[in-house]
């Protein structure tokens, strides 16, 4: 929100999805403030400017009817919707005085409570890493977990800068070192699941990645790791003094 004490502004985007989705909920999103601030005025509130970021519908009456103007822009850079500050701080009729106040800090707590959303590039790595080890793994299957084309998902990995091929070594990158670091597993196990033919190509892939091999790397990680209790928990630290046994 932006507030410059003559115009209120209200920004909204929406997750990825396919193009038509995106604007079907973002076509839903503002008529819906829209009509919020109506129904607590119990007036026509009227906003000055409407943004979207997708391009018009076929047909602009019914959501002119919706927003009550017509000053509507498409393919702007972001959602909003611009009202009067007089009309977005207007108190509304009948409210119990201080509510105002308690639903602002409502707003802050769920706003500062609230998990990130995933961005679509987000979204594309976790739907490959978690059908990875799928036998018929490729872009096209990934593209239907996604509800995309395949050719959608290769047009937005290309304005990323990325290509499936990037995608699918950064993950198996990941799934290798998470193995090698945090188990015991065997190599020829770790190259299975990352999908290598072998470990003689798991190995060359990790000193292509860090220089080393994956034996000389999963020492690495355990001379650096805490030692370990007898209960298999971390060990204290030692370098605190001992205790005063004549006290």
């Amino acid at each position: 929100m932006t507030d410059d004490g003559r115009l209120f502004t209200v920004t909204h985007s929406t997750g990825p999805a396919e193009p038509d989705v995106v604007a079907a909920v973002e076509q839903f999103v503002l008529p819906l403030i829209s009509r919020r601030a109506t129904e607590g005025l119990r007036r026509p509130v009227v906003p000055v400017r409407v943004t979207f970021r997708h391009g018009p519908p076929n047909t602009l009456g019914p959501l002119t009817d919706l927003l009550g103007t017509r000053n509507i822009e498409f393919g702007a850079p972001v959602n909003s919707i611009t009202y009067l500050a007089e009309d977005a701080h207007a108190p509304m009729p009948q409210t119990q005085p201080g509510l105002q106040d308690v639903l602002r800090s409502h707003a802050d707590m769920t706003i500062a409570s609230a998990k990130p959303v995933l961005g679509w590039h987000g979204t594309f790595r976790t739907t490959l890493r978690a059908t990875f080890h799928d036998p018929d793994l490729s872009l096209a299957s990934v593209a239907r977990r996604m509800a995309l084309s395949p050719r959608t998902l290769q047009r937005r990995l290309g304005e990323l800068g990325t290509t499936w091929r990037d995608e699918v070594e950064v993950v198996r990158e990941e799934l290798a070192m998470d193995l090698i670091r945090d188990s015991d597993v065997p190599m020829r196990t770790i190259a299975a699941r990352a999908r290598f033919s072998d470990a003689r190509a798991l190995r060359r892939a990790v000193h292509r990645w860090h220089g080393t091999t994956p034996g000389d790397l999963r020492r690495r990680y355990e001379h650096s790791a805490p030692p370990a209790s007898e209960n298999g928990s971390p060990e204290p630290p030692t370098d605190r003094p001992a205790p005063d046994p004549h006290t």
